[in-house]
């Protein structure tokens, strides 16, 4: 294959081209982003149990995870960490919710505090995909969110908190899944 001039192409290879470009855009689905706080996102979302391909921006990626990404040969397409409504959805009837490991729906608000001031991050060893789990004491346990970089979402690249459970403290510790970078 080599290039040619663009008066050398036929008008119907063009058109094809074209249609192809604009069936390609279509696959990319605009995001809306919910503009209040994740508490109040959560509870709307809950509420309708209706998934309406809605994020919510909980902060920006640690420097830590910036450094570690690029230390892999891997650059991150945004510093967003977003949150979608189907994330939210997953744990409507979560099956760990019996055994507690699921945030209780009215502390939702600290999820967002995680992602804005992580005690401690981890690198998932055993995920095939760089993924990152942040982590924050709650009560006697550990919040733990997982956080996919350069997700692909409808289309499009994020940075997608796609993972929130409540483990025990020595999980995390003394694990060889979790590599500590924070």
């Amino acid at each position: 294959m080599y290039g040619v001039a663009d008066y050398m192409v036929p008008e119907d290879v063009k058109k094809k081209l074209e249609e192809k470009i604009t069936f390609a855009d279509m696959k990319t689905k605009s995001l809306v982003e919910h503009k209040e706080s994740l508490q109040k996102f959560a509870n709307t979302v809950l509420s309708s149990k209706i998934a309406r391909n809605e994020v919510k921006k909980l902060g920006e990626i640690d420097n830590v995870v910036i450094e570690d990404m690029k230390n892999n040969g891997i650059d991150i397409s945004s510093n967003d960490i977003l949150i979608s409504d189907k994330i939210i959805l997953k744990y409507l009837n979560h099956p760990k919710g019996a055994k507690g490991a699921v945030v209780d729906f009215n502390r939702f608000y600290e999820i967002e505090k995680l992602v804005i001031k992580p005690t401690n991050i981890y690198e998932d060893t055993n995920s095939k995909a760089l993924v990152y789990a942040y982590t924050s004491p709650y009560d006697d346990e550990i919040l733990k969110a997982i956080i996919h970089p350069n997700y692909k979402m409808s289309g499009n690249t994020i940075n997608l908190l796609k993972s929130i459970g409540i483990v025990d403290k020595t999980m995390m510790n003394n694990n060889i899944q979790y590599r500590k970078i924070k």
